[in-house]
């Protein structure tokens, strides 16, 4: 539930982030940045921004000078609704391109890096399974299945699993020796 919490939040945080820095480039004062909503947990305040973080961590909000009609707007320059519509338009679509923009870069670090897989050291047996009776041992690495080399999880499965209640010959390596 925590890194749930978390995960919402960093993306939250991206989301309002993107609204706040669009306005400020575009001359509109941001009088709140906020990350949840409720009662306050923790706040500050700079160069007329109040940046807080409040108890209902689902959510969030930036809150521009001028963006209620209702308000009493004053014309000024630095309000979001004297903006032209389309300087209003790119505020309110940069939270979800920033959104998608977090997207596009997460699956490039992660098309870059790599994806972790297992590898095919044995850390442990099923009771009334085959492999806890055949004589592998834990930290038996697994070589090879009926001669094809497997170096990973996923390979070492694609030979297996289609082949149940078959004898295999496997090949593995114990204290550098090959078995």
């Amino acid at each position: 539930m925590i890194m749930v919490i978390i995960v919402f939040g960093f993306i939250i945080f991206i989301h309002e982030l993107a609204h706040f820095l669009v306005a400020k480039k575009m001359g509109v004062s941001v009088e709140v940045f906020s990350i949840g909503f409720g009662p306050k947990i923790f706040s500050f305040k700079r160069n007329g921004t109040e940046y807080k973080i409040s108890s209902i961590p689902f959510g969030g909000y930036v809150k521009m000078a001028g963006e209620d009609p209702g308000a009493g707007l004053k014309g000024s320059k630095d309000e979001f609704l004297s903006q032209p519509p389309g300087r209003r338009a790119l505020i309110v679509g940069a939270g979800p391109l920033g959104n998608y923009l977090l997207g596009l870069i997460l699956f490039y670090v992660l098309f870059v890096s790599g994806l972790p897989t297992l590898g095919t050291t044995i850390g442990g047996f099923i009771d009334d399974y085959p492999a806890k009776e055949s004589g592998l041992q834990i930290k038996d690495k697994i070589i090879s299945v009926d001669g094809q080399k497997v170096n990973s999880w996923e390979e070492l499965t694609s030979v297996v699993h289609p082949r149940p209640n078959e004898e295999l010959r496997v090949q593995v390596e114990r204290n550098s020796d090959i078995l």
